[in-house]
């Protein structure tokens, strides 16, 4: 939003938890001449990011059950379309998930299609897109938690 219409405005209105450092987003509004900032979020809001969080970041446990969902899809027939196994698991597995598999040998995946490749033990860690998605969840649980833990006094102060 420019300056001129920060200026303008009356009231800013935050609906969402913000994944940015809300104490820094304050600061910025202010600088920019905002007059009043309402937050509208709530521990709801907080859970189900969290919970958002653990299904495009999957931890360990995430992943065990994604491969063995991914592996039972593959025993009924020897490929699998990804559109199909998300929408059959929505809330238990991702994409992410997917290509971390693929990344560790476990599976081939290309154009939407999954099927088996040579299973091999590995370490999760083997995966730079695992690495790299803990790292991020690690940050962004971080950061919501603090900025719904962050009180109006604090944030007045900004």
């Amino acid at each position: 939003m420019s300056k001129e219409r920060l200026q303008q405005a009356e009231e800013i209105v935050l609906l969402d938890l913000p994944a940015y450092p809300l104490a820094d987003i304050m600061r910025r509004l202010r600088q920019q001449g905002a007059k009043h900032v309402t937050l509208l979020f709530n521990q709801l809001d907080l859970e189900e990011r969290l919970q958002r969080l653990a299904l495009t970041h999957p931890d360990r446990d995430a992943m065990m059950l994604a491969y063995k969902l991914v592996m039972n899809a593959l025993k009924m027939q020897t490929t699998v379309s990804i559109k199909e196994l998300l929408s059959a698991h929505a809330e238990q597995i991702s994409e992410q998930a997917v290509k971390i598999m693929e990344e560790l040998g476990f599976i081939r995946y290309n154009n939407g299609i999954i099927e088996k490749a040579a299973i091999k033990r590995c370490s999760l860690e083997d995966a730079p897109l695992y690495v790299t998605l803990q790292q991020e969840r690690e940050r962004l649980e971080h950061i919501y938690k603090e900025n719904y833990r962050l009180s109006q006094h604090e944030l007045l102060r900004c």
